[in-house]
């Protein structure tokens, strides 16, 4: 019935209407559409909160958010908020606004009245006052006698005792009895009282409810004059407040009543209902019925909201993927689900808490809100549970969801120089052109237990693979490298990289970069003409296996062209490289195992062959990748 009652005063007002002015689509604050309306115009404000003290200024309009058009989304009250910053009466209708003035839909906060009733400013929610000619917009005779519907009124207060939420007050001597309609309202945290329905005004309150404010829920008083026919009606409505009745002797008329047969009876007080109401979720502010509450029945019910609490229902989270060394994060909220998602206030029940533990303790949890942030320990990778928890005003639930994580070949870890240091010299001579330097360095550890292989570098010409933390870099290798032939001394860049076989070129430099290699080759230079060779000689291929590049080195007892030749194991001829007229001397040639073409070749057994005139020498060589 009530919802018929509800849809037939929704028809009446849409036929009625003129046109539909739009907050903030057209008209960015509420009081400019308000003044752009004319008789019979709907302004329709959507969700959002506006920070305004509005006059209708006796304008005969529709002032609805968008639950006026979805009638069963009630949450759309809460979420269209006019908040009047306590600068103010949030909302006056002080000139004559007739019967078919509505307010539909809205949450009224933070209003503040300043003063008294001749001064029009009482009241903090909304003001009804037909005292004077406000502006002058109001006529003689005129009374003002909206409908206020389907709104919530919190935290406002009337200033000096006057109305919080609701003023009314009618000059009924000059301009006759107001009689305004306030259905389907919640009061709550208001000042005391929350509603008066002072002198010159017939009251017809009814499906309201009015609870936990300041003291006085609703106050009443009559007109205290025998000629004129006062009433209040309060009819199917809960006042858990303080009710003050301060009747006249005139007044003609007082009636409380209840639709199911539950009197609230003469005991104006506290608990003038005598009885719990049973309110699903009061102490956030949620005040419909519990389906077993006393204040309902299958014929009606009492108060602004339907009967039935919400039930929270915890979906399972599916179980999910983690790559090693990642994080996961999971919005918990999206799988939390209300058997009743049309009730008022389903967005502020909708908060539960959330707690989650992992069953394994490689993978840590935290929730921020509502979410869960999954960690899993460095270098980790396994399958694990998560239980998580959620705990909210109507009941407490767990879900339970798997977690893969799925391992990830990491590269190998830092590692540091031991030699050379930047203070370390090599000296070169006749007697030690044939020995080495040993370049050391610490090991890289890959963490998935793979073997790590260390690239050599030598000036970006001469590399070499290896699985060693040290590295033989012999002198004759330095002095094939020597591109100035005019310097005794020179300085080479060394570094050294590690890498798993297994990540293809995913490299790890090691910690500070190219070493510097200070090189003196002064005595070799002066003892040089006395280390000529006395034959033609090939020497074995070093390193050998080798991957990618080797040196090749050799002795001419004279001045002579040379060709050097590579052939694979079929004998086919694949590189060729010629120097000529080289110096009678000890050579070396560089090959970083390319054809002709400098294609990289493939692994396995060749043959190098070196021409010197007449002479001939062969040898072999493997590379290996």
């Amino acid at each position: 019935m009530r919802y018929l009652l509800t849809f037939y005063i929704f028809i009446i007002h849409l036929l009625y209407s003129q046109n539909i002015i739009y907050v903030p689509d057209q008209y960015s604050q509420i009081q400019l559409a308000v003044d752009a309306a004319s008789d019979g115009d709907i302004v329709q404000v959507r969700p959002g909160t506006y920070y305004e003290n509005i006059n209708l200024k006796g304008k005969d309009i529709s002032l609805v958010s968008n639950h006026y058009f979805n009638i069963g989304k009630t949450q759309l009250i809460k979420d269209t908020v006019i908040d009047g910053g306590k600068k103010g009466t949030v909302i006056r209708m002080q000139s004559g606004e007739p019967s078919s003035a509505l307010i539909w839909g809205f949450t009224i906060q933070n209003g503040l009245g300043t003063g008294i009733n001749d001064d029009y400013t009482s009241g903090g929610g909304i003001n009804i006052n037909t005292h004077k000619n406000i502006d002058g917009l109001l006529p003689s005779g005129a009374i003002s006698s909206p409908q206020i519907k389907h709104c919530i009124f919190k935290n406002n207060d009337g200033g000096a005792g006057n109305g919080a939420a609701i003023h009314a007050y009618s000059k009924w001597k000059d301009y006759g009895i107001s009689s305004p309609i306030i259905s389907n309202c919640v009061f709550y945290e208001n000042a005391s009282p929350a509603v008066l329905i002072g002198e010159g005004v017939n009251g017809l309150f009814f499906n309201n409810t009015v609870a936990d404010n300041n003291s006085v829920g609703f106050q009443w008083e009559s007109t205290g004059a025998s000629n004129i026919q006062s009433s209040l009606v309060i009819n199917n409505s809960i006042i858990l407040d303080s009710l003050a009745l301060i009747d006249s002797v005139s007044a003609k008329e007082i009636k409380i009543n209840s639709s199911n047969g539950i009197a609230f009876g003469d005991k104006y007080g506290k608990d003038n209902t005598n009885i719990d109401p049973l309110f699903c979720y009061r102490e956030i502010g949620e005040f419909s019925l519990h389906s077993l509450s006393p204040l309902s029945s299958r014929d009606g019910y009492i108060g602004a909201l339907d009967v039935g609490c919400y039930s929270p229902k915890f979906y399972t989270i599916e179980s999910l993927t983690i790559l090693e060394d990642s994080k996961r994060q999971v919005v918990l909220s999206q799988y939390v689900k209300y058997a009743n998602p049309g009730m008022l206030y389903v967005s502020a029940m909708a908060s539960p808490t959330f707690s989650a533990n992992s069953l394994s303790a490689e993978i840590k949890t935290s929730v921020n809100n509502d979410t869960l942030t999954i960690t899993p320990d460095t270098n980790w990778n396994g399958t694990s549970e998560i239980q998580v928890t959620m705990k909210d005003i109507g009941d407490e639930e767990t879900s339970i969801f798997g977690v893969f994580v799925q391992g990830t070949n990491d590269l190998p870890q830092p590692f540091e120089w031991i030699y050379p240091t930047t203070l370390d010299t090599v000296q070169i001579s006749g007697e030690n052109s044939f020995d080495w330097v040993t370049i050391k360095w610490t090991k890289s550890i890959d963490p998935d237990g793979n073997e790590v292989m260390y690239w050599f570098n030598l000036d970006d010409t001469y590399y070499v693979s290896l699985s060693d933390t040290t590295y033989d870099l012999s002198h004759s290798v330095l002095l094939a490298n020597w591109y100035y032939d005019e310097l005794s001394a020179r300085r080479f860049n060394i570094t050294v990289s590690a890498l798993d076989p297994n990540q293809n070129s995913a490299v790890v430099p090691i910690n500070g970069g190219s070493q510097e290699l200070f090189v003196n080759r002064y005595q070799f230079l002066s003892t040089n003409d006395d280390l000529t060779p006395k034959k033609f000689k090939l020497y074995q291929n070093s390193p050998n296996p080798f991957n990618p590049n080797t040196h090749i080195r050799f002795d001419l007892p004279k001045n002579e062209s040379i060709s050097l030749m590579i052939y694979n194991v079929v004998g086919k001829e694949v590189a060729q490289i010629k120097r000529d007229n080289l110096s009678a001397g000890q050579h070396v040639i560089n090959w970083k195992g390319q054809d002709q073409y400098g294609e990289r070749l493939p692994s396995g057994l060749y043959i190098y062959r070196l021409v010197a005139g007449n002479k001939i020498s062969t040898k072999k060589m493997l590379l290996l990748k």
